[in-house]
């Protein structure tokens, strides 16, 4: 049940966001020191509203027992789901299975030089 559908669809435009950015953007890396060397926005890339262009969002009613007014939680779901689902359509696509985040293409590139030699 959706109590307050604007409240949802921003929820789930930055989880949606959110989930892209941790699967192609976002890279952590550490020098050999222990030292954060993406610790700004030059090195540690975020997703942007050019990025990500025009999301569409709707919603199926459904009724949960266990929460207020039958409403459940919302932002987890759309985080937890973008990874696997672009992990699933670069496979598709060109039958590399990339497992570690985020999917760069230099990854992927890799990924594919690995499963097709000869």
């Amino acid at each position: 049940t959706v109590i307050n559908p604007k409240l949802a669809r921003v929820q789930v435009e930055g989880g949606v966001v959110q989930a892209i950015g941790m699967a192609l953007y976002e890279d952590v890396r550490y020098s050999n020191n222990g030292r954060l060397e993406t610790n700004n926005l030059m090195t540690y890339k975020i997703p942007t509203r050019q990025d990500i262009g025009e999301l569409h969002v709707d919603f199926v009613e459904s009724y949960e027992p266990t929460g207020g007014f039958g409403a459940k939680s919302i932002g987890e779901v759309v985080i937890n789901t973008g990874c696997p689902a672009i992990q699933h359509a670069i496979k598709n696509a060109v039958g590399a299975d990339v497992r570690t985040l985020p999917m760069t293409p230099e990854k992927v590139f890799m990924a594919m030089d690995e499963k097709y030699k000869v």
